[in-house]
C-alpha cells in the first residue's frame, strides 16, 4: 500500500529537479531569458517543479519548513506590494513625497489635496509589476531550490549541469567571436546595439552567468578531488602499489573532466573582456580561498584559488584567443576611460538618494527617476544603475536595500555550515555556494546581471540549495505547514 505513494513522490522528485536542471540550462542560450515569450516557458518550468514539491511533500511530517533565509524575498515580494497600493494624494505626500512632486514634474499633472484621485508609490506601476513578476520568479526558483536539492546527489548534479553548460557556453561565444560577422548565432542582428559575448547582448551580463557556471565546475574539482583525497589516503602495502594508487586517484579520468570543465569557464570569463566580469571572478576565487583558511584553518587552500584567475589568463594570452584582453586590462589603469560612465553615473545618481531614501520610488522604475538628478546631458540612457545596491536604495529606500543585504548576510551563513561538513559533497558545494555568493557580491556592485532572468533564475536555485541544509536540521525555520 506503501510502495505507489512512495514511488509517486521519488517520481515527483525526479521530474522536478530535471524541470529545473533544464531551465537553468537553457535560459542563457536564449539571450539570457530576457524575451517575455521565453519567460512564459520560464514561469511554467518553476510552477511544474513546485507542484512536484507539493506532490513529493505533501503528508510528511513537517513537510513544508521555510527558513528564515527566505525571508528576504518575501519581504521584497510585500514592498513591491505597497508600492503598488493605491492611495490618496494626501498620504502619498506624507509617505512619499518627493514621488508625488517628481510624478508632477514628469506628467506635467498637479496633485490638488482634494482631487479624491489614488495614486501609488511606485512612478511607473507597469514597470513595477514587470519586477515584481521576476521576484516571484526568483521566489519560485529558490523554493525549488530548497526542497528539491536538499541531497548531495541534487547538489552535484546541479553544479554539474552549471559547469557542462558554463563550458558549452564559453567555447561557443569564443568560437563566435573569433568568427563574428556582426550578428548573434551568425544571423540574428543586433538592432539596437550592444557588446555581445555568446547569446548574451551585453558582455558583462555573460560573464556574470559564467562565473556561477565557474562556481558548479570549482564545487565538482573540489569533490573530485576529496573523494581522490579519502581513496589514496595510508594504506598498508608495498610504497609503489601506494604511489600507484594514488597516483590512479587523483588523476582519474573525472578529475581531469572537472578540471577541462573549470578551464574553459575561466578562458570564457577573460575572453569575455568584462572588467567587471574579471573583478568578479579575481576577487570571488581570493575571497573564497580567504574563507576556507579561516574554516579549515589551512593556509594551503588561498594557493589555488588565486591562482585560478592568472593561470587561466596565462592560458589565454598564450594561446592568442583575443588580442584584444592585453588592451582591454590596460584600461584598468586609465580611470579618465573608467570613470566616464559608471562612476560618473553613480556621483549623479546618489543625489536622488536623499529624496527616495524612505519608501522608494517603485521597483523597476529606476530609468526614470535618475535623469532629472543628472547634471551633465549623458550620451546613454541607463535602465539599472549598473550597481545593484545603489538601484535598491533609490527604488526600494533603505527596506529595499536592508532586505538585499539581509538575503546576503543569511545565505552566507548556510553557507558557513556547509562548510564544517564532513563529507566530501557537503563541503565541496559549500566551496561552490562560497564562490557563486562572492562573484556575485562584486558583480553587483559594477553591473546589473542579476536582473536577466538566466542569471537570476541560476543564482536563485543555488542560494535554495545552499539553504535546504536548514530544513533538515530544523534550525532557522520562518515557518512550517505540516504534521
Amino acid at each position: 500500500m506503501t510502495f505507489a505513494p512512495e514511488l509517486l513522490r521519488t517520481a515527483a522528485a525526479l521530474l522536478g529537479r530535471m524541470v529545473m536542471l533544464a531551465a537553468v540550462a537553457a535560459s542563457p542560450w536564449w539571450f539570457g531569458g530576457v524575451q517575455p515569450s521565453f519567460q512564459v516557458w520560464l514561469f511554467a518550468a518553476v510552477g511544474v517543479a513546485l507542484l512536484c514539491v507539493i506532490v513529493e511533500k505533501i503528508g510528511t511530517a513537517g513537510a513544508f519548513r521555510v527558513p528564515s533565509a527566505a525571508t528576504p524575498l518575501i519581504g521584497a515580494l510585500v514592498l513591491g506590494g505597497v508600492q503598488l497600493l493605491p492611495m490618496p494624494a494626501a498620504t502619498l505626500r506624507i509617505v512619499a513625497p518627493h514621488t508625488a512632486a517628481l510624478r508632477n514634474d514628469l506628467t506635467s499633472q498637479s496633485m490638488p489635496e482634494g482631487d479624491g484621485q489614488l495614486r501609488t508609490i511606485s512612478l511607473c506601476p507597469a514597470a513595477t509589476r514587470q519586477d515584481l513578476a521576476l521576484l516571484t520568479l526568483a521566489t519560485g526558483a529558490f523554493l525549488a531550490g530548497l526542497y528539491l536539492f536538499q541531497t548531495s546527489a541534487a547538489r552535484m548534479w546541479l553544479c554539474g549541469v552549471l559547469a557542462v553548460n558554463g563550458a558549452a557556453l564559453a567555447v561557443f561565444a569564443i568560437v563566435q567571436m573569433r568568427h563574428w560577422n556582426g550578428m548573434l548565432y551568425w544571423h540574428i542582428p543586433l538592432r539596437y546595439g550592444g557588446a555581445p559575448f555568446g547569446p548574451y547582448v551585453c558582455r558583462n551580463n555573460a560573464a556574470g552567468y559564467l562565473c556561477l557556471c565557474l562556481a558548479g565546475a570549482v564545487g565538482l574539482v573540489v569533490w573530485r578531488f576529496s573523494k581522490a583525497a579519502a581513496l589514496s589516503g595510508p594504506r598498508q602495502g608495498r610504497t609503489v602499489d601506494r604511489l600507484l594508487q594514488r597516483i590512479w586517484a587523483w588523476a582519474g579520468l573525472a578529475n581531469i573532466l572537472a578540471l577541462a570543465l573549470a578551464g574553459c569557464i575561466v578562458a570564457g570569463i577573460v575572453c569575455s573582456l568584462s572588467r567587471g566580469g574579471w573583478l568578479a571572478m579575481a576577487g570571488g576565487a581570493a575571497g573564497t580561498g580567504i574563507v576556507l583558511c579561516v574554516v579549515r584553518r589551512q593556509l594551503a587552500w588561498l594557493l589555488p584559488f588565486v591562482a585560478l584567475p592568472v593561470i587561466g589568463l596565462a592560458l589565454v594570452l598564450w594561446m592568442g584567443l583575443d588580442e584584444r584582453v592585453p588592451s582591454r586590462m590596460l584600461t584598468f589603469l586609465d580611470w579618465p576611460t573608467l570613470s566616464q560612465n559608471r562612476t560618473h553615473h553613480w556621483r549623479e545618481s546618489i543625489r536622488a538618494v536623499p529624496d527616495f531614501w524612505s519608501a522608494g520610488s517603485g521597483l523597476g522604475t529606476y530609468r526614470y527617476v535618475y535623469k532629472p538628478y543628472e547634471t551633465k546631458r549623458a550620451a546613454v540612457w541607463f535602465h539599472h544603475a549598473e550597481n545593484q545596491y545603489l538601484e535598491a536604495l533609490i527604488v526600494g529606500g533603505v527596506v529595499g536595500l536592508g532586505l538585499l543585504l539581509a538575503a546576503i548576510v543569511m545565505v552566507a551563513n548556510s553557507i558557513r555550515r556547509l562548510l564544517r561538513g564532513q563529507q566530501p559533497a557537503t563541503f565541496a558545494f559549500g566551496v561552490a555556494g562560497t564562490l557563486a555568493l562572492a562573484t556575485q557580491v562584486i558583480h553587483g556592485g559594477l553591473d546589473f546581471g542579476l536582473y536577466l532572468p538566466a542569471n537570476m533564475l541560476a543564482f536563485a536555485l543555488i542560494c535554495g540549495a545552499l539553504c535546504s541544509g536548514r530544513i533538515q536540521e530544523g534550525s532557522g525555520v520562518f515557518f512550517r505547514i505540516g504534521r
